[in-house]
């Protein structure tokens, strides 16, 4: 059986490993996008089970990419847990969030993102 696949979408290299070796010990297999033109070619070629999103990238806004995923078919029931140091960018995302989504505040800790993500792989086992 493969792994789930999560794509990173963050522009900060740090935080990426931070999170892709935080979210490949929970099993998942992770694909990195570093800016949100890239996050636009990247989600239209794969099929993620879970999207972790900044807000604040260069070139596409993390708020565009929300709203280009919700309003796709093939990826509008994927989870995204949106990652973001900008409260107000946060807020504005807010009343657009779906029961799948989940909003992390950063600094993130790694282990609330990791209970997110089994909390994820959880419901989408049953």
């Amino acid at each position: 059986m493969s792994k789930p696949l999560a794509i990173i979408i963050e522009d900060h290299e740090a935080i990426r490993d931070i999170y892709a070796a935080a979210l490949q010990m929970e099993g998942f297999q992770t694909h990195v996008s570093s800016d949100g033109r890239q996050a636009l070619e990247d989600l239209g070629k794969l099929q993620p089970t879970l999207i972790v999103l900044d807000m604040n990238l260069p070139h596409v806004s993390g708020h565009y990419l929300f709203k280009h995923i919700r309003g796709d078919d093939r990826l509008k029931t994927v989870p995204i847990i949106i990652s973001t140091a900008n409260s107000i960018l946060a807020s504005s995302v807010t009343p657009d969030m779906t029961e799948n989504d989940f909003l992390l505040v950063k600094p993130v800790e790694v282990k609330k993102l990791q209970a997110i993500a089994r909390t994820i792989k959880a419901r989408q086992a049953t």
